[in-house]
């Protein structure tokens, strides 16, 4: 935590820096709304970046290799049949990440929205009052909050569906490991600890796929 929040520090000064060299022109083409969504919300997302959860991926990687490996030793076709879900993981992934990039980048211009109204509302406040248009500055504030809910609304959905998504592929490995196990339990070829045993593998193995679904996700 104390790594991450340095990081952030340096980069929000340095990013603070940056905008203060640029010439007035650039100042011109960029609205100042941006130019705080940057300074604050982004700079905040980046920190996610450097959470326990993604130093802790390096290990995941390493148990993933080693207990993937194992399986195969073990029981090359077992192994394979849960393999079947890793590609499965992928494109779910993928499918989500495309929308979620879309629906947070759309939630990201709303946002500055807001704050760019907010900003020349507030610096404006004596011409509006001069003019006696509070209201119409309210309404256009509401629009602007109203259009904020509907894209945090959309993305929202999307992220409680992958979750649940990806659980749905944890079943259908546990699924897998049961139909080709039980038959062997049956018929005295397997015993029932070395199904269960490779149930628990299994959870080993898609712990670090989540994990990495995740950053990528944050990414």
């Amino acid at each position: 935590a104390t790594v991450s929040q340095r990081a952030i520090t340096d980069l929000r000064n340095e990013l603070y820096a940056h905008i203060m060299k640029q010439d007035y022109g650039f100042f011109e083409t960029i609205k100042t709304g941006d130019i705080m969504e940057h300074v604050s919300a982004d700079v905040t997302n980046v920190q996610e970046l450097f959470s326990n959860n993604s130093f802790g991926l390096v290990g995941s990687i390493v148990t993933f290799i080693w207990v993937l490996t194992y399986l195969f030793i073990q029981d090359w076709l077992l192994a394979l049949c849960i393999s079947v879900t890793f590609p499965l993981l992928y494109f779910i992934n993928r499918f989500f990440k495309r929308r979620l990039k879309v629906a947070y980048r759309a939630v990201r211009y709303a946002s500055s929205q807001i704050n760019q109204h907010l900003h020349v509302s507030l610096t404006s406040i004596g011409l509006i009052k001069n003019y006696a248009n509070e209201q119409g500055e309210v309404q256009k504030f509401e629009a602007l909050t109203a259009d904020y809910d509907y894209h945090i609304g959309v993305a929202a959905t999307l992220q409680s569906a992958y979750g649940p998504t990806l659980s749905m592929v944890d079943v259908i490995g546990t699924i897998l490991v049961l139909a080709y196990g039980a038959p062997k339990v049956m018929n005295g070829t397997m015993t029932l600890g070395v199904v269960v045993s490779y149930m628990s593998y299994l959870v080993l193995l898609q712990r670090p796929m989540r994990s990495f679904s995740s950053i990528v996700n944050r990414v």
